[in-house]
């Protein structure tokens, strides 16, 4: 076996598995994106849903890299043919890591990733409270002085 076919099989099984993980069982990826309390919220179906397309986009490079591994088609015996495939795998998946939650996916085990999204707390709350005050303040001195 060839490094290239490993390569080649290793991108079959992980974008095949990504199509599976958001297409498939978009169920399972709720329970990692949303604490336990927010999936009885009415739009977590809908979140749930919407990841159907990240699916869609990654069962083809998975087809692709399964054909190049079991046909072994006459244009990627070129070796630029293959730099230029392999450069775009590794576009692909750097696209998917760079946008990767890192380590906030740590959160995924405490109850969802998007449990540690930072909710405006009481402090918070009365700050923006006073600068739109204050905002309000100022025009109404700057409307005084001008009549």
């Amino acid at each position: 076996m060839h490094l290239s076919d490993f390569v080649l099989l290793l991108n079959a099984l992980w974008f095949g598995g990504a199509f599976i993980q958001f297409s498939i069982a978009q169920r399972n990826t709720l329970k990692i994106l949303l604490p336990r309390e927010e999936r009885s919220n009415p739009i977590a179906p809908t979140l749930a849903a919407s990841v159907a397309f990240l699916g869609g986009m990654n069962l083809p490079i998975g087809l692709l890299s399964l054909y190049l591994l079991a046909a072994r088609p006459s244009f990627f015996q070129p070796v630029e043919a293959q730099l230029a495939l392999f450069l775009f795998f590794a576009a692909c998946h750097f696209s998917q890591f760079a946008y990767n939650p890192g380590p906030d996916a740590r959160r995924a085990r405490r109850g969802g990733i998007l449990a540690g999204a930072q909710r405006p707390d009481a402090q918070d709350l009365r700050h923006r409270r006073g600068a739109v005050r204050g905002q309000s303040r100022r025009g109404a001195a700057a409307r005084i002085s001008l009549t």
